[in-house]
């Protein structure tokens, strides 16, 4: 047999024996098409419907497959999103990030919501340490303007984190460890009653000690939902969240002249600063949302909101005016900010469908009170006798010594700001 023959033989006698396979793969890949085509997404339309039916960009995370995956900080739900830049934020990282959806230039442009209700923080920023992870089923990000559908901030995209439902009876723990001493401990109880009744436990606690002095936190999260069949048109969920966060803050290293890292006593895990810089928050959320089925075609639904959140920080700012490296002293500015804020709101909302009509029309109301207390510590007054300073804290950056803490003109928490 020529060699010719002999190659389309063995192509053929190939072909043959994956045929089979090529078959079943097949047949999984439509599986898979199936599974997304019947993802069920809410944020883009307000009412539930097939992502592959959505008329706009958006794409849906499992957070299940995120843990598979390593998910383990927030703002990781956007790893893998086309169209979505994100940056670790200030504080404990996942404070203040930065997000950006298709170019957009800050994150004032986007909306974060929990269940439809938005969850901004004091300054109209995204706060991710105050979404309770553990307790989410799936998180919807939109591409694209939703400010028709939800009202403020949403002009460049929206992400929703979609709460579980607890429809079944079950116990979830989750135990990660990790280096420099990294604990974290989940736990979820779920139980069923009724048709569509349940109730879901979940708590969170979270210890790092830091690879440098300064650099732990602690993190306790506890979350319960419930929902209860009012009748068989009426239904009423409700849950609450409560986050309690603690960050410690190290201090930023000083450069030379050069910019090489002046070296200090303790080496690079040590701290050199002024106080405890750290980072407290204390948050609590709560919501109820009752849905009403007037008719095939009408339902009803309202939803109230509450939140309360507190934060106290204290941090050092790097001075470059306070540095005198041939004394050894690096300058420091000590800043306290104590704020609680306190949100209530309330949303209203019918929808009437018949055959391919489909008419949403309600109304939102949000209330925001918010008291702020701003201080400052540290050698302060543009007079000789202070010597023209802003809050100096001067540091001997070899022991860490405050060189400066005796001076007349030295000041503790000193009010700029209470409204």
């Amino acid at each position: 047999m020529s060699s010719h023959h002999k190659t389309r033989a063995v192509l053929l006698t190939t072909s043959i024996l994956t045929l089979p396979w090529l078959v079943a793969n097949a047949q999984e890949d439509r599986s898979e098409d199936v599974r997304i085509e019947e993802t069920i997404v809410v944020t883009a339309t307000r009412g539930e419907q097939q992502l592959i039916d959505v008329p706009a960009s958006i794409a849906v995370q499992d957070t299940e497959d995120l843990l598979r995956n390593g998910f383990t900080y927030g703002t990781d739900e956007f790893r893998g999103v086309t169209g979505v830049f994100f940056r670790r934020g200030e504080g404990d990282g996942d404070e203040f990030p930065f997000v950006s959806f298709r170019g957009s230039t800050g994150t004032e442009g986007s909306l974060s919501l929990v269940d439809g209700i938005p969850i901004i923080g004091l300054y109209e920023e995204t706060q991710t340490n105050l979404i309770p992870y553990e307790a989410i089923d799936q998180v919807e990000i939109v591409k694209g303007p939703v400010s028709a559908l939800y009202g403020r901030g949403a002009l460049y995209g929206a992400t929703n984190y979609i709460t579980r439902n607890p429809d079944g009876d079950a116990v979830r723990t989750r135990l990660t460890a990790g280096s420099d001493d990294y604990y974290r401990g989940d736990l979820s109880l779920e139980r069923a009653f009724g048709a569509t009744g349940g109730v879901m436990l979940a708590g969170t606690y979270e210890d790092y000690g830091g690879w440098r002095e300064q650099g732990g936190r602690t993190l306790w999260n506890l979350f319960t939902k419930a929902n209860v069949d009012l009748g068989s048109d009426t239904t009423l969920s409700a849950y609450a969240n409560y986050n309690d966060r603690d960050s410690d803050m190290p201090n930023g290293r000083p450069l030379g002249a050069d910019g090489e890292i002046l070296a200090f006593d303790g080496g690079d895990e040590s701290f050199i600063g002024y106080g405890r810089p750290n980072n407290r928050s204390q948050n609590w959320l709560t919501a109820l949302k009752l849905e009403h089925a007037v008719s095939d075609a009408l339902s009803l639904a309202f939803t109230g909101s509450y939140r309360d959140m507190k934060r106290d920080v204290f941090l050092n700012f790097f001075d470059p005016w306070g540095v005198n490296l041939d004394a050894g002293i690096v300058g420091y500015n000590g800043f306290r900010g104590a704020t609680t804020q306190k949100v209530w709101f309330g949303e209203a909302t019918a929808r009437w469908e018949s055959g391919r009509h489909n008419i949403l029309a309600g109304f939102s109301a949000e209330q925001s009170d918010i008291t702020e207390f701003i201080g400052w510590t540290g050698q302060n007054g543009f007079t000789f006798a202070c010597g023209f300073t802003y809050y100096l804290v001067e540091v001997d950056y070899q022991s860490g010594d405050v060189l400066n803490a005796n001076h007349p003109c030295f000041v503790t928490d000193e009010t700029r700001t209470h409204t």
